[in-house]
C-alpha cells in the first residue's frame, strides 16, 4: 500500500482492499509518501481510525524511515 504525498507529516493514510477492521495479525507493507515526525506517527487504513505506529514494543515510530521506504506493519 502506497501512502499519498498529500498526507500531513506523521499522519499516514492508505487504502487496502479487503481490510474492514484492525485484527490481530493483520500485516501490511506500507510505503509512506510523507515523513514521520518526532512526536510519533500514526497510520489510518481505509478510514478505520488512526493507530500509533511502534518501532519496538513500546517505542513509537518517529523519523526512523525515509519517505518511499517500504515498512512492514503487523497489528
Amino acid at each position: 500500500m502506497v501512502g499519498p504525498t498529500t498526507d500531513t507529516a506523521g499522519v499516514w493514510t492508505g487504502t487496502c482492499d479487503g481490510v474492514t477492521d484492525y485484527v490481530d495479525g493483520l500485516t501490511i507493507i506500507y510505503v509512506p509518501g510523507v515523513a514521520g515526525v518526532s512526536g510519533g506517527t500514526t497510520l489510518n487504513i481505509n478510514g478505520l481510525g488512526a493507530r500509533t505506529c511502534y518501532y519496538t514494543n513500546s517505542s513509537k515510530l518517529t523519523t526512523h524511515f525515509a519517505v518511499n521506504t517500504p515498512i512492514m506493519f503487523t497489528y
